[in-house]
């Protein structure tokens, strides 16, 4: 065998153990996950309950228009747009 294979095959073998070592290291220049920003939870509002009945009147004095008129009012001091809108439809098939 000649000086200059045995010198090819030297350099052969490491550029080939260079090659394989860059493919299968360890992920060190991996890209890193970039982590999500945390939003900030924004605190739930407490849904307040409609009142049913004042407490002076049992449940089963209420009539029917005292308890829509109730709900309508809570209605409408939460999203008063969205009440004057459903009203004016009401309205306009009427």
């Amino acid at each position: 065998m000649s000086i200059k294979f045995i010198i090819f095959m030297v350099v052969f073998a490491l550029l080939l153990t260079l090659i394989l070592w860059f493919i299968f290291r360890s992920g060190k220049n991996q890209p890193i996950k970039k982590l999500k920003k945390q939003t900030k939870k924004i605190p739930t509002k407490k849904k307040a309950s409609l009142p049913a009945s004042n407490p002076e009147k049992p449940k089963s004095v209420l009539s029917n228009e005292e308890v829509r008129r109730i709900i309508a009012t809570e209605l409408f001091k939460r999203n008063p747009e969205v009440v004057t809108h459903v009203v004016k439809q009401w309205l306009r098939e009427k």
